[in-house]
């Protein structure tokens, strides 16, 4: 079993390695394209979160042949790394710091994740928050069990205060005027801000991607802050604009490194 993977696809442009530390992930997202996988492997475990078996020592061996490496590992993409039993993450932070490797944390569940700010900030490592929304009643309708926006925006406040490097993922945009509300509400808090299309669905073709993409990209350069536009989003861009300003913030020096 291999623990630390090369991710590939849109889920590649965000890392250049990956580990997924649960089964299921209790959000309970409406949107997520993992919930027909996971539940296929696993059954329904999106309210019932136990670590992968043997994922730590899986971990760990992958982790020995990286040592030293300077590519983040992404925590994670097919599940939340703070379900309501997360002393695994903690754990897997731990090998991480132990061979001199960094992480990427992107998470929906709020102050959990701040238990591990110590490691966080010891290794350099970068901590984010999926927030594609600014109502908290919006986000209930289609995030229902994860953490409320506002501990989304306070724990990113908090990490940014204690010297963590953070960033915000705006993705999926499923309604535009929220998710230009959510890059306006945490671009105080975030040193990246990366912007991300709704796929995986017939109702995401009626949103006028063009318009989205002018009003974010104006937006952003007026906040000053340094964002990422994934590659779905792009062509939508105005003549002359970036699509990243963030200096490859999010996946770091070492990116072509690659498991043994």
């Amino acid at each position: 079993m291999r623990a630390i993977y090369v991710p590939r696809g849109r889920a590649g442009e965000y890392a250049p390695l990956a580990a997924n530390l649960y089964q299921g992930c209790a959000a309970g997202c409406r949107y997520c394209y993992a919930r027909a996988i996971r539940q296929r492997a696993h059954g329904d475990q999106d309210t019932h979160c136990p670590p992968r078996p043997g994922i730590l020592q899986a971990l760990e061996r992958d982790a020995r042949k990286l040592a030293g490496g300077k590519a983040p590992v992404f925590l994670c993409f097919t599940t939340d790394p703070y379900p309501e039993r997360s002393e695994t993450t903690r754990d897997a932070l731990g090998i991480l710091q132990a061979n001199g490797m960094r992480a990427n944390v992107l998470t929906k569940a709020g102050w959990r994740a701040s238990r591990d700010f110590d490691i966080l900030l010891a290794t350099d490592s970068l901590f984010g928050v999926s927030l594609s929304w600014i109502s908290e009643s919006a986000m209930r309708q289609w995030e229902p069990r994860a953490g409320s926006v506002s501990a989304r925006l306070t724990v990113l406040e908090e990490a940014r205060s204690r010297g963590i490097r953070t960033w915000v993922s705006i993705e999926p945009v499923v309604d535009p005027l929220q998710a230009l509300g959510a890059i306006s509400a945490a671009s105080r808090y975030v040193d990246c801000i990366a912007v991300g299309k709704w796929n995986h669905s017939e109702e995401a073709r009626a949103i006028d991607w063009r318009t989205f993409v002018h009003q974010a990209s104006t937006l952003l350069f007026r906040l000053g802050v340094p964002y990422v536009f994934k590659a779905d989003l792009r062509p939508y861009l105005p003549a002359g604009a970036p699509g990243d300003t963030s200096a490859g913030f999010l996946r770091g020096p070492g990116s072509d490194e690659t498991p043994a």
